[in-house]
């Protein structure tokens, strides 16, 4: 019992965040957040955990080239020369590369700031962190986790 709520009751709690955003956490966010204390702010707690202070935002549009170089690469690899690199993609991973997707972000990252991607440990959509922090257990998890 935590300050008069029995958590034994609790079925399940729900959340929203983005899901075209990226959150990259380095390799502390493990033992920080599987020592999370509730008498202490999250902020402060988890200052040290980022591998960078941003999070992608989903509506950056500024990774076309890193989408083309993607299309690019999957094309390239299935040698189809029938269709064009933006349907090769689409046949491979169901989709063309979009500007806000984590692929073209983290490219970008890898591409740009190198030493914040060689910080990097983890990488999450930000709705997979929000599910992270509720599970406060030191593993990074999935979208959906189901705890039995």
């Amino acid at each position: 019992m935590h300050r008069g709520l029995d958590f034994s009751r609790v079925k399940a709690i729900s959340g929203a965040a983005a899901q075209h955003a990226i959150v990259l956490l380095n390799s502390s966010y493990g033992a920080t957040s599987n020592g999370l204390s509730s008498t202490r702010s999250l902020k402060d707690q988890l200052s040290g955990v980022f591998s960078s202070p941003f999070a992608t935002n989903w509506q950056d549009s500024t990774t076309t080239k890193q989408c083309r170089e993607l299309e690019a690469a999957i094309a390239g690899a299935s040698g189809s020369s029938q269709k064009t690199p933006a349907e090769v993609m689409a046949q491979v991973t169901g989709s063309s590369a979009h500007e806000r997707f984590s692929g073209p972000q983290l490219k970008k990252v890898y591409q740009t700031n190198r030493e914040t991607f060689d910080k990097t440990d983890r990488v999450c959509i930000l709705s997979a962190f929000l599910t992270t922090l509720l599970c406060a257990d030191g593993e990074v998890k999935a979208v959906d986790e189901v705890s039995s």
